[in-house]
């Protein structure tokens, strides 16, 4: 992905007259080589990000009952804008309210799913956006999906039976509740987000770093033990 010459050299700038200043009288000067590459960023980096908070999911990418909104539901504005940005990969379904998600929750026919109350964002989810959803949606943004793992209060045999509902074709449990909901046609889930900030005391399930790190590790190897090309971040 190209950088504009101009905001690398206004960077740089910056930060040399930022050391002149706080130097002695040492003379410093920086060169830029435009030729010198040290390699290519990946498109990842430049992903989106969307979560089941204030008007994100419910009146931005999904409302049935606006004018603008395709026959799925999907604000077609929404969709034109995030093609034009060409973004690559979106991050699903958060956040914080990743912490207490329930994936099942959101998948099955639309008037049987729980209406939960969300105590981060003080509303309430009817869940009428999940998982078929975000696929569908991002197959009409041209984007991949990543899932943010609930590994605040939830672990290792949800993130097993996630992705087999996401990613086996069929005859589990999972892969055949999914093509009984509508997709015979596995995700293709590649990226796995093993929780969301578990650092922090706002989150509801928060972990110190050594309880973390091993159930990250224990998470990260069940998905590469079911798909050796599964990426965990």
């Amino acid at each position: 992905m190209k950088i504009r010459k101009r905001s690398v050299v206004f960077i740089v700038c910056v930060a040399v007259f930022a050391s002149v200043a706080s130097s002695s009288a040492e003379e410093m000067v920086a060169r830029i080589n435009f030729d010198d590459r040290i390699g290519v960023v990946g498109k990842e980096m430049y992903g989106g990000f969307i979560e089941h908070l204030g008007r994100n999911v419910y009146g931005g990418v999904y409302d049935p009952d606006d004018v603008q909104s395709d026959s799925d539901g999907f604000r077609k504005d929404v969709i034109a804008e995030l093609k034009e940005l060409d973004t690559p990969i979106f991050r699903y379904p958060g956040g914080c309210y990743t912490d207490l998600w329930c994936w099942e929750d959101g998948v099955g026919p639309r008037q049987k799913r729980p209406v939960r109350l969300d105590p981060y964002w003080k509303q309430k989810e009817d869940n009428s956006f999940g998982l078929h959803e975000f696929v569908k949606w991002l197959d009409k943004v041209g984007a991949e999906p990543m899932i943010t793992l609930n590994l605040s209060n939830r672990g290792v045999i949800d993130a097993a039976r996630l992705w087999e509902y996401c990613n086996f074709p069929g005859g589990t449990a999972e892969s055949d509740r999914r093509r009984a909901n509508g997709d015979e046609r596995p995700f293709g889930v590649k990226y796995w987000c093993l929780g969301n900030e578990i650092y922090g005391s706002w989150e509801i399930g928060q972990k110190d770093a050594v309880t973390y790190g091993q159930l990250a590790r224990e998470t990260g190897k069940v998905l590469k033990l079911l798909d050796p090309k599964a990426v965990t971040i």
